[in-house]
């Protein structure tokens, strides 16, 4: 039996993860519809029909400095409302450190993960600056089109 290691899953953005990465998550979630419960039905609860996957992607990392996008190029990129190619992908060798040119998606399937992406646009960014220890923080990225399997 396999098991993934988290520092193997990745998320970029526009062809670069984020700096100094802690943690990220990608999250979908089934959108359903209000309005498909009729008068003739029981009462209870009801899912209605699901009609879309919406979903967003995370990261939480240190504030530093890095050829990878840092806490200052995304802010950026969320004042200029730019909407982003996003991926989440097992990467090629997670292992060592950044390899050079960035990490890159490896053979996902082998472990069970599947490599997915779509378009975002960065929903929010919140700066910790703690008394000790280091500055962190936080992105949340929203869906601007489906997901879809990358199977390249």
């Amino acid at each position: 039996m396999k098991k993934v290691k988290g520092k193997f899953l990745q998320l970029r953005f526009d062809g670069h993860t984020i700096a100094l990465s802690t943690s990220c998550s990608l999250q979908t979630t089934t959108q359903y519809s209000s309005d498909a419960k009729t008068k003739d039905e029981a009462l209870g609860p009801s899912s209605g029909d699901a009609e879309w996957v919406d979903w967003t992607m995370s990261v939480e990392a240190l504030v530093g400095v890095s050829e990878q996008l840092t806490e200052a190029k995304l802010r950026r990129l969320q004042l200029n409302l730019a909407e982003l190619d996003a991926e989440f992908f097992l990467a090629a060798d997670g292992k060592g450190s950044v390899p050079d040119g960035d990490w890159t998606p490896g053979n996902a399937e082998e472990m069970g993960v599947a490599r997915f992406g779509g378009k975002v646009t960065i929903e929010s960014i919140s700066t910790n600056a703690p008394t000790e220890g280091n500055a962190s923080f936080s992105v949340n990225f929203k869906a601007a089109s489906p997901l879809v399997e990358i199977t390249e």
